[in-house]
């Protein structure tokens, strides 16, 4: 939709988090409710970035569609998982039924991805409540969110993952698992430890560069735990 001065008007207040004016401007229909800016952003995205909550609220409620995608494939639920927004991330799931599986241009990272990554819980319990969110999905290189998590060291994370029921032993292009990858991150071994007792993940699988188990990667890194 093509912007004008009154969705101008629309984003900026709701990026400013003025609940009177947005409100305003959406009774008196002075634009479209779905309009984008220059980054293909809509007011909803807007509001879920900064975690306006009633604003995000009034803006469903009035029709906002909760998955309408930037120029860089971002949703309202994306922004939410990045940020950290677990309020948002219900309203979007609760009142707008918002797709979690639904990825970027690019890497192709979908709120879930994200949200682990981050190592946002609240946010990542409510994209894997109902059951609807593609756990082992896969980015275009082949790792999965638990493969995002386990890099980072986001245990917590790890845990909400594989109790939903993600594949510990999933093998991205390079024939890494996400205990690979935890193996590689100093985190104390919790997200190892994590892997092994909740995930039965198999420490003997060797990757396709060089033939390394997640041991191997571990000794090489110094790692103790």
């Amino acid at each position: 939709m093509m912007k004008t001065n009154e969705n101008q008007s629309l984003i900026e207040a709701v990026k400013r988090g003025n609940l009177k004016d947005t409100c305003q401007i959406l009774r008196n229909q002075r634009c479209g409710i779905d309009c984008a800016d220059e980054s293909g952003k809509t007011a909803l995205q807007w509001a879920t970035k900064y975690g306006h909550v009633t604003i995000v609220w009034h803006l469903i409620k009035a029709g906002a569609q909760v998955e309408r995608q930037d120029l860089k494939g971002w949703t309202p639920l994306h922004e939410a998982a990045s940020f950290g927004r677990s309020q948002c991330a219900c309203l979007l799931m609760e009142l707008g039924a918002a797709n979690p599986n639904l990825r970027t241009a690019g890497e192709g990272n979908s709120p879930v991805h994200l949200a682990a990554e981050k190592g946002h819980s609240e946010v990542l319990r409510w994209l894997l409540s109902g059951g609807r969110a593609n756990v082992n999905q896969q980015l275009t290189d082949g790792r999965s969110a638990a493969h995002k998590a386990a890099r980072q060291g986001r245990w917590k994370s790890l845990e909400l993952l594989l109790q939903a029921g993600a594949d510990s032993n999933l093998r991205c292009h390079d024939g890494q698992t996400p205990l690979h990858l935890a193996a590689l991150c100093n985190d104390n071994g919790r997200c190892v430890e994590t892997l092994l007792c909740t995930g039965a993940a198999d420490p003997n699988v060797l990757d396709n560069d060089g033939g390394f188990s997640p041991l191997h990667l571990a000794v090489a890194c110094g790692r103790k735990s």
